[in-house]
């Protein structure tokens, strides 16, 4: 079998949970020591607000909700980084209440064909285990 290509890896951290959007900002990252200051000063606010605040380093982007944070990097450099970012953030808000986590990574790959296609999903998820709850299993399109 041919193996895929990767064309895009990306790591996720989602914490559900009751925050403070407003205090994740670069400035307070970069007075907690979290990022560095020409970081902090070259980062992209899109918004910093009571209820919400998003903002992107050249290595991550990060939303913030009052029940909600995702963290996000799609650089492989930064997979490591954007862990440790996240414990630091939480292990200096320590009473800040975090009911949940995920971490996720998401793989983009390239497929030149619907037959390897079709052999990398039967090895990732075997029809027959499916067979038993679904009809007919599979997916439902293939786009070059």
């Amino acid at each position: 079998m041919i193996k895929p290509q990767i064309k895009e890896r990306s790591s996720n951290i989602v914490l559900i949970g009751d925050f403070n959007p407003h205090i994740f900002q670069p400035a307070w990252f970069v007075s907690q020591k979290l990022i560095g200051i020409q970081e902090g000063e070259s980062a992209k606010v899109e918004i910093v607000h009571s209820d919400l605040a998003i903002f992107s380093l050249e290595w991550l982007r990060l939303e913030v909700t009052r029940t909600r944070l995702l963290a996000v990097t799609r650089d492989d450099r930064f997979h490591e980084i954007l862990k440790d970012l996240i414990v630091g953030t939480f292990s200096i808000l320590s009473h800040t209440p975090v009911r949940m986590m995920g971490i996720n990574n998401t793989w983009e790959c390239i497929i030149n064909d619907e037959e390897t296609w079709h052999n990398v999903g039967h090895r990732l998820a075997p029809k027959d285990i499916w067979n038993k709850v679904m009809d007919n299993p599979g997916p439902v399109s293939y786009t070059q």
